[in-house]
């Protein structure tokens, strides 16, 4: 293939719509894949705890890993704004939210696993433990943001830029 030839698919964000009727079974298949996430964790967690070790995992991929489920969230947050103002009238907007409480329940889980590295060694020096407050704390400035865009501007032309 030349360089001419070769076509660049974007996707773009945009906001889902508020109201929407999903499938039992998407709704069923959401659960099953949010408890998946937990689990699959749980022997990480044995393993940290067990062996008081975070030898063999890497600082690195641990932190891209939780910062990229943290702006997942982010966008997210923008993304379903609308959604999310609709639960603020009951709880019939929960199946519109599922894909959003799995990505919290990653985001959740990810953020542990951070955690629990530098909490043992080899990773438990001063420059790892600043590496993952940081990440944790610049998640919640970007989950902050997210929500004032959307509240000044739901799923305007700059809150979906900044989803993006």
């Amino acid at each position: 293939c030349d360089a001419h030839s070769r076509t660049t698919v974007r996707m773009q964000a945009a906001c889902a719509p508020p109201q929407r009727t999903i499938p039992t079974s998407v709704d069923a298949l959401t659960v099953a894949l949010t408890v998946a996430t937990v689990a699959v964790t749980v022997p990480q967690y044995i393993k940290l705890l067990r062996s008081r070790s975070s030898a063999g995992l890497s600082l690195p991929t641990v932190v891209l890993t939780a910062g990229l489920n943290l702006c997942d969230v982010a966008a997210a947050i923008i993304t379903k704004w609308r959604q999310l103002q609709d639960c603020a009238h009951g709880a019939a907007c929960v199946p519109e939210l599922l894909d959003l409480v799995q990505t919290v329940v990653l985001t959740a889980t990810s953020a542990a696993v951070l955690v629990m590295v530098v909490c043992y060694p080899p990773h438990d020096g001063a420059a790892a433990r600043s590496v993952a407050a940081i990440t944790l704390f610049a998640t919640a400035v970007a989950w902050a943001v997210s929500a004032g865009v959307s509240l000044a501007a739901p799923c305007s032309r700059g809150a979906l830029s900044l989803a993006q």
